[in-house]
């Protein structure tokens, strides 16, 4: 339900090898580190995990090819963006922590932060020069390697085998020297292809060739034993993974990766459309169900004189698609079972009747109403999306915690407490009336989360 609190009458947000890191993200993440900001065990430097993230997005755009919301490509294209997310998650986490482990001296007293910063100073060159450069050049192989594979099989019916073709490296691997050597030729589901590709090597520059020449005989595929590096041990062309989970960054991960990278990533916007990110659904790890999301909330934002509510199961199908009034929808009984376990997304369209600059174009957050629904059907994901913006509140694994009477009781006593601090603030001229309407129940959101402990995001989206 979209609602509107404040008004004038009760008061007065090839392959491209070139990329860049920005110094500063490095320096705040080391004054965060300092100044104890964040706790580089449980939670992720953002400054740091964005900047990561950005830069195998540009690799993957490099060797994959960018695609648009339309082409077909598209769900393996975000596969490949979240999983870069979640590889750069875990690459910041071991980042930050290698840096905070200088924090202190021989003595085991802080040391004064320039001594710090002198000390993580190599960690942070290391980590955003020599090892990111060769992450990169392997990333947009890697990639190249993944739209290549999709080609391989659209055209396996004519062209149903791979041949191993030469490096174009100076240094060539003696291993994959005797692959192309003898022209090794297989049919693309041969069990050789599951061990031995190329790009299974540190910048390895070979590459493979659909053909229809005839194959190697079994007599004359090498026997080696040899693994491929860690990390590089899948075929990205099937698992949409540039690296793997043997990759020490995660296989070897610090105590607390893994929590803090999953609970990192179900807040961040992961998920594009048009170039621009959305919140993921849930966890965020299906990607069918983002972009089924996705594509029902790009819709339904658009209506602009009326509310409209959609639920989706955890398999995507659409259970209840209604149309509201101006700024509320009504369920029944029988449509409100559905909610159960289930996804429920509307639009807010009060945002607009504002113009682009100005805040109320932001549209409002969840109101009690919307949240009151999530509790007492037992909603998995509630979710909003406004002219420009997405607002997500998650249930917990083990539920919302609290009864609807609880819930009502404690969340009136909540909004009176903001309504009676904003009007203090609008009185004494500290906030206007427009950034009240705009952030009241943004604010109550975040307070309301905190207390329960739910998760709540918002992102523009549009």
């Amino acid at each position: 339900m979209d609602n509107l609190y404040y008004s004038v009458h009760p008061f007065k947000n090839e392959v491209q090898s070139s990329f860049s890191f920005n110094e500063k993200t490095i320096k705040n993440a080391i004054r965060r580190i300092y100044e104890k900001k964040f706790n580089p065990v449980s939670e992720i430097e953002e400054g740091i995990f964005n900047e990561t993230w950005n830069i195998f997005n540009q690799a993957t755009d490099e060797g994959f090819g960018f695609r648009t919301y339309t082409d077909p490509d598209f769900d393996f294209y975000q596969k490949l963006r979240y999983n870069n997310a979640v590889f750069a998650a875990f690459r910041t986490h071991r980042f930050q922590n290698d840096m905070a482990a200088q924090l202190l001296d021989k003595d085991g007293k802080l040391k004064p932060f320039d001594q710090f910063e002198k000390d993580v100073q190599p960690i942070a060159d290391h980590n955003v020069h020599q090892w990111l450069r060769t992450e990169y050049d392997t990333a947009v192989i890697r990639a190249h390697q993944a739209a290549d594979w999709e080609q391989f099989r659209q055209v396996k019916d004519i062209l149903p085998n791979l041949r191993w073709m030469p490096t174009t490296s100076i240094n060539p691997d003696l291993i994959h020297k005797q692959y192309w050597s003898i022209r090794l030729t297989l049919p693309q589901d041969h069990p050789f292809w599951n061990h031995h590709r190329p790009g299974d090597r540190w910048n390895c520059k070979c590459s493979l060739e659909a053909t229809d020449d005839a194959v190697t005989t079994e007599s004359n595929v090498p026997k080696e034993k040899d693994k491929p590096d860690k990390g590089l041990d899948n075929n990205p062309g099937k698992d949409a993974r540039i690296f793997s989970d043997t990759h020490p960054y995660i296989e070897h991960s610090n105590k607390g990766a893994e929590k803090a990278v999953d609970k990192f990533l179900k807040q961040q916007a992961i998920y594009t459309i048009d170039g621009k990110k959305q919140i993921p659904v849930l966890n965020g790890k299906n990607m069918q169900i983002n972009q089924i999301v996705a594509d029902v909330e790009k819709d339904i934002r658009m209506n602009k004189g009326f509310e409209t509510g959609i639920v989706i199961d955890k398999n995507g199908k659409i259970l209840v698609d209604k149309r509201g009034k101006s700024f509320s929808v009504e369920f029944s009984e029988e449509e409100c079972k559905l909610m159960k376990d289930s996804i429920m997304t509307h639009n807010h369209p009060r945002g607009w009747k504002y113009e682009e600059n100005k805040m109320g174009r932001i549209g409002s957050s969840f109101s009690g109403e919307d949240l009151m629904l999530a509790v007492s059907r037992d909603v998995a994901e509630i979710r909003a999306v406004t002219p420009n913006y997405t607002f997500v509140m998650r249930r917990p694994e083990k539920g919302w915690g609290v009864s609807l009477d609880d819930f009502r009781a404690a969340y009136n006593m909540e909004n009176k407490k903001l309504k009676d601090e904003f009007a203090k603030r609008i009185s004494k001229g500290t906030l206007t009336i427009e950034q009240a309407n705009a952030t009241h129940f943004h604010v109550l959101s975040k307070r309301i989360s905190k207390k329960y402990n739910w998760e709540y995001v918002k992102g523009r989206t549009r």
